[in-house]
């Protein structure tokens, strides 16, 4: 579909023609006509969707409205006490000024075992 037709479709008024032209078909034909002009206007109004990008806009907002659904009220849950005990705790203080020991860990015989890794 070229851009301008589908830009001229894509649109409310481009829309309400196609879908009265489709609606003509079926008054003023055959009744079979009429039902695969509603179908073609149909599909030419997706694919014009498509074309512009309206549509896949529109299926990015409806999974961003529906992306934070599952944190609802139902979901709060009341403060607990590991929660509370947790928040009560004093930070520890650990030495900042580590001096390396002067000793050094003996290794003693390993019966020609392989280190373990």
């Amino acid at each position: 579909m070229p851009d301008q037709i589908a830009g001229a479709v894509d649109s409310t008024l481009g829309k309400i023609l196609v879908v009265m032209a489709s609606l003509m078909l079926f008054a003023y034909s055959n009744p079979i006509l009429g039902v695969i002009g509603i179908m073609v206007a149909y599909q030419l109004i997706r694919s014009a969707g498509e074309k512009t990008g309206t549509s896949a806009l529109d299926r990015l907002r409806s999974v961003q409205t529906n992306k934070w659904s599952p944190f609802t009220e139902t979901n709060q849950f009341p403060y607990t006490l590991e929660q509370e005990v947790v928040k009560r705790m004093t930070t520890q203080n650990f030495n900042e000024n580590y001096v390396k020991p002067p000793y050094a860990p003996l290794i003693e015989d390993t019966y020609d075992a392989s280190p373990v890794v």
